[in-house]
């Protein structure tokens, strides 16, 4: 199960423009968060930005018609393909 909703009100934040998003996720979702934040070595709160700049960037190339590749073991290429 995940959900996201958008709160109205900003967060108590200095910084100008930052609004509080709540982000309700399974728990092996929520498990898979936090071991890959960890494994970065930064909090949920910038991996969560950090995933959403990943996303919007292949987001925006795949419309532009960019193709991805992955190459693995040096020798076998596989197409990600974004739905």
């Amino acid at each position: 199960m995940s959900e996201m909703t958008e709160t109205v009100a900003k967060s108590g934040s200095n910084e100008p423009d930052v609004e509080k998003l709540t982000v309700r996720l399974s728990g092996e979702a929520m498990k898979k968060v936090r071991a890959l934040a960890a494994r970065r070595g930064i909090s949920i709160n910038e991996f969560m930005r950090r995933a959403m700049s990943t996303e919007a960037f292949f987001l925006e190339r795949s419309l532009e018609g960019a193709r991805f590749y992955i190459e693995e073991n040096g020798r076998t290429t596989k197409e990600v393909v974004f739905p």
